[in-house]
């Protein structure tokens, strides 16, 4: 008796496995306008979702097709131990921090692109994206899971102001019915002022820190930026700004 019990509950767990994982909803919703170019999608289900390591998030131009954006889930997000070794292998040539004028960023560099000395990083070894011009590139995690809800975190500096996006996340990535696709446009305008407003709500300038410090050209004075409430996780790095 005890065994069939076993295998009975064995029986509803995996159902409960399969019949959950629903996408119930999405943001930026269908056809929402007004989003910040360093929004994040989030994709809520009944259930906490698995993230699988197939499939792809991919993000497209409209109505033109262009790709602007691909997650890859088949690459590894990050090495899982630490560098060996007695000590940190600094190069003699220093990253040069006092380079002006266009920084490197995922629209116009390769993620891994060596600084300095270092050497190329493979960008299909490990998941890499470019923050602050550092065109190395640090590893990141392209979903996070959060409950029942998964935040995709797109390459950064790839979204455009005025601009129509298609999102395309292929089934196998969530394990979901079918294939996710939807579409929404960024603001007409990047924000004009010393004063910005981050909100991880969408409700202000920014989403993210990251793309508050993006907005601030090098060598700027005087820049306010306001931190609302909320859950901020990301890397942030940046260089040659001043009196924040």
């Amino acid at each position: 008796m005890k065994r069939l019990w076993v295998c009975l509950c064995s029986m509803l767990a995996l159902a409960g496995t399969l019949s959950g994982q629903q996408l119930q909803s999405f943001s930026p919703a269908d056809r929402a306008t007004g989003v910040n170019i360093d929004t994040r999608l989030q994709l809520r289900f009944d259930a906490p979702p698995t993230v699988n390591r197939t499939g792809k998030i991919s993000v497209y131009e409209q109505p033109s097709g262009r790709t602007v954006d691909v997650l890859d889930m088949s690459i590894p997000d990050g090495p899982q131990q630490s560098a060996s070794g007695p000590k940190a292998p600094y190069t003699s040539t220093p990253y040069d921090y006092t380079v002006h004028g266009a920084r490197p960023t995922n629209a116009n560099t390769v993620p891994g692109t060596p600084t300095g000395e270092a050497e190329r990083t493979s960008n299909t070894e490990y998941q890499l994206t470019i923050i602050g011009g550092f065109s190395d590139g640090f590893h990141f995690h392209p979903v996070l899971i959060h409950g029942s809800t998964a935040v995709v975190c797109l390459h950064h500096n790839l979204l455009e102001y005025g601009k129509t996006y298609r999102v395309h996340i292929d089934a196998a990535v969530f394990g979901t019915p079918q294939d996710v696709d939807w579409t929404f446009s960024t603001k007409n305008k990047a924000p004009r002022g010393r004063k910005l407003v981050v909100d991880a709500s969408g409700n202000g300038d920014f989403n993210t820190v990251q793309g508050a410090l993006d907005h601030v050209p090098d060598q700027s004075k005087g820049y306010h930026i306001l931190i609302k409430n909320g859950d901020y996780e990301e890397i942030v790095y940046f260089r040659n700004k001043h009196n924040l």
